[in-house]
């Protein structure tokens, strides 16, 4: 024990005395790293801007992968049109004909009369998975390492996509295998948003976070395009609709390897110090935004990582055991000195628990953006499902559009959605409010939703107008809750440093939004078949309830803008008088 203290005391101080510059190997956990990003690691531009590299690393891994969860999640709607029966067989709007006979078109059981009950029992089947094991996906995230947990995932999300095309190549028919096989993909997708939304709180902190993280949400809705115009090549009548799942699953299945071979889950891992999550948190970091700091170079702070174990101590009394831990922690302690001597960053690695879902529901702000979130996903996800199988089944200009043509015509709502959340994540940075910038989309979503349904389809640029207007008003609340205001509210300052809850907040605020996203395509099902309008009066509501739960929040970030913005004035009119 002596001799292996030793020699750490004499590798820590040749370590600090050399100072190389650049990422040093020799600081990169290579328990933790992936096989890739060591590799990356001897590359010139990350062994000279290593926290820059792998920021840019992390976004686009993470961006991929969730987009990839996404596209694979929208390929059973963009494939409805096809599995149902289709426009041209029926001008009432409804699936089966005037005559209520079977159609000749479509997949069974999909093409009987019910056709949008049993479209909404399949949508409600996966999102009732999803939402269930969401809560523990959140859990689970915060104690295994996440490349691992989001590895399995894509894997498992990707077969059981694949899976729903196989019925078409294998000539089945059973409404149960495509329920079986959507519940396995709710649960296996319940692993992508703690995972990602953990990753990317590790790696960037509070300085701009509602800009990067509406940026980064765009992969919501990238993901939906692409699982929309994707299966929009065989979704053609008479044309092997298996496809339209079998190769969304391959693409997420390359994306499931990159995220295994290449992404690095926290900067301690390559000997970089966490970012700064909230303003108030103390300064013993340097601020990463100002300049990327190498591990080992010393002119921009380098780091040297001590590990403490809370849990040090034998709790049988084993004197020996605790005399060596006594030893351990004074030979730390003496590292650390010298480190603050030669004028690095010194970053002691604390073992905090992972916290539950009672604490974490008692961070000021959890529940009322969760149940804010549960009406907002409603109505996204509501569109999610149905939006392709509307347009479908109602007449743009004076005419009935194809499969292929509703569902390009679908993703202009996701479009809207790019702007939505990059545009309110920009707003709620600029007032550092995020329950403001929320509420002002949700309240004006209402109106906007009316005049899509009633006056959408005089024209057909108008009716693209409309869905872009209405993607950025319903997406942008829906994006900026689950991101930035999930990585706010997990990094809360009354964790007091415990990194360990994004995840499990995350996971609280999406899986009570995603009990919303079960309940409205659910509920779409039944609705539509007598009524639209009650489908979008059903919408119009939830946006404004969605709004109106914010309201105490509303207050008190105005009652806080006021007085920000009062102490600035009498700083300017005293600095002037003077």
């Amino acid at each position: 024990m002596r001799r292996n203290l030793a020699e750490v005391d004499r590798e820590t101080e040749r370590l600090i005395h050399q100072r190389p510059i650049g990422l040093d190997p020799l600081t990169i956990n290579t328990k933790r790293i992936s096989l890739g990003a060591w590799l990356l690691s001897y590359l010139p531009v990350i062994s000279w801007y290593p926290r820059r590299s792998y920021q840019v690393l992390v976004f686009v891994l993470t961006f991929a992968c969730y987009a990839s969860y996404h596209m694979t999640r929208k390929t059973f709607s963009a494939a409805k049109s096809t599995l149902g029966p289709d426009c041209s067989t029926h001008q009432t709007g409804n699936c089966a004909s005037d005559s209520g006979s079977q159609n000749d078109t479509g997949w069974r059981p999909f093409n009987e009369t019910n056709c949008e009950a049993l479209f909404g029992i399949v949508d409600n089947v996966w999102s009732f998975a999803y939402a269930l094991f969401l809560f523990g996906s959140g859990i689970v995230a915060e104690r295994v390492d996440l490349r691992y947990f989001l590895t399995v995932g894509m894997i498992g999300s990707a077969i059981s996509t694949g899976m729903l095309g196989v019925a078409y190549f294998a000539k089945i028919y059973h409404l149960y295998y495509f329920l079986i096989w959507m519940a396995v993909s709710g649960i296996m997708q319940s692993t992508g948003w703690p995972g990602t939304v953990a990753v990317m709180g590790n790696w960037f902190g509070i300085k701009r976070r509602g800009f990067f993280m509406g940026v980064w949400n765009a992969h919501t809705s990238v993901g939906n395009i692409l699982g929309t115009v994707i299966p929009a090549f065989w979704v053609e009548p008479g044309r092997p609709w298996g496809w339209a799942f079998v190769v969304p699953a391959l693409i997420m299945l390359v994306v499931a390897m990159a995220v295994f071979f290449f992404l690095v889950v926290d900067p301690t891992d390559i000997g970089q110090t966490p970012p700064k999550h909230h303003i108030s948190q103390s300064r013993r970091y340097r601020d990463d935004e100002k300049g990327d700091t190498g591990s080992l170079n010393h002119e921009n702070g380098a780091i040297v990582t001590i590990n403490e174990d809370a849990n040090g101590f034998d709790p049988l009394g084993n004197k020996e055991h605790n005399t060596e831990t006594k030893n351990t922690h004074k030979r730390k302690a003496s590292v650390t000195s010298l480190a603050k001597d030669a004028g690095y960053n010194v970053l002691i690695g604390n073992d905090d628990g992972a916290i539950g879902i009672v604490k974490a529901l008692m961070i000021p702000g959890v529940v009322e953006f969760s149940l804010a979130l549960f009406c907002s996903k409603l109505v996204a996800y509501t569109f999610l499902f149905w939006l392709p199988y509307y347009v479908r089944n109602r007449q743009i200009g004076g005419k009935c559009l194809g499969s292929k043509e509703s569902d390009f015509l679908s993703t202009f709502f996701d479009v809207g959605g790019i702007v939505g959340g990059i545009t309110a994540g920009v707003i709620s940075d600029l007032l550092n409010a995020r329950a403001i910038s929320c509420t002002l989309m949700l309240y004006i979503s209402v109106p906007a939703l009316y005049i899509l349904h009633h006056f959408g389809n005089y024209d057909s640029a108008v009716f693209i107008s409309l869905l872009i207007l209405c993607g950025i008003l319903v997406n942008g609340p829906y994006a900026c809750i689950t991101t930035a205001v999930s990585n706010d509210l997990g990094t809360h300052k009354d964790l007091k440093g415990n990194q360990k809850a994004k995840a499990t907040v995350s996971a609280i605020i999406d899986g009570t939004g995603s009990v919303g996203a079960a309940i409205g395509p659910l509920l779409t099902g039944f609705i539509s078949k007598h009524s639209w309008d009650n489908v979008f009066y059903l919408l119009m509501v939830s946006s404004f309830v969605s709004a109106l739960l914010l309201t105490r929040l509303v207050i008190k970030e105005i009652i806080e803008l006021y007085r920000r913005y009062c102490h600035c004035y009498t700083c300017l009119r005293y600095c002037s008088t003077d």
